[in-house]
């Protein structure tokens, strides 16, 4: 009963968040690709710096790096790896469930990552929003995608058999969804593989 409850507040609050962004998403000044970037700990941080690493600054920018608040490192590991000539700014928000928190304690807490997802894509207006796994994405992404945003997602090479639940909840909605192995490849048909790319 509860989970049924906390799935329609979601669906309420995103279908509202969906008019409220109704806008279309905003163009550079310059030309450029307003782009929205999630960083996620640990492995996620490192395979995103390795994509922003071949991001063509000229072309993409601003750039609105995504962390959650409660990630000490990813942040720091970032700022010491980033192209010198990306144009960047940081913005945090809060995890939508800590490792270990039950699902129906996470409630309250999914429902402040959504508003605080809103308020960054809100004021960030991505054109295209990256992100490869980690669950701090789901809302950034969804909100993103709900704002007339282009979603790539890039699945984790270290997802081999499965996709991950960020992988799985996305997947409908992505307008690229790039895989590290064939065999993803093979299981879902939108998914693209173009070898290991992060």
């Amino acid at each position: 009963m509860i989970d049924g409850a906390a799935a329609a507040a979601a669906l309420a609050c995103f279908l509202l968040l969906t008019f409220y962004f109704h806008a279309a998403p905003r163009a550079a000044g310059d030309g450029r690709v307003p782009t929205l970037v999630v960083l996620g700990s640990g492995g996620h941080t490192t395979e995103m710096l390795r994509l922003l690493g071949g991001l063509d600054a000229s072309r993409y920018g601003p750039v609105t790096l995504v962390v959650a608040a409660s990630d000490t490192t990813s942040a720091a590991k970032a700022a010491g790896m980033l192209p010198s000539d990306l144009d960047a700014t940081w913005a945090t928000i809060p995890r939508a469930r800590e490792v270990g928190q039950p699902f129906v304690a996470a409630v309250p807490t999914t429902l402040r990552a959504l508003c605080a997802a809103a308020a960054v894509v809100h004021r960030a207006r991505p054109r295209l929003v990256l992100c490869n796994g980690p669950g701090t994405c789901v809302p950034v992404a969804a909100l993103g995608v709900a704002a007339g945003a282009r979603l790539i997602f890039v699945e984790s090479w270290c997802r081999v058999e499965s996709l991950s639940l960020s992988g799985r909840l996305l997947y409908p909605v992505a307008h690229r969804f790039v895989v590290h192995w064939p065999r993803l490849r093979d299981r879902y048909p939108r998914a693209e593989y173009l070898g290991r790319i992060c």
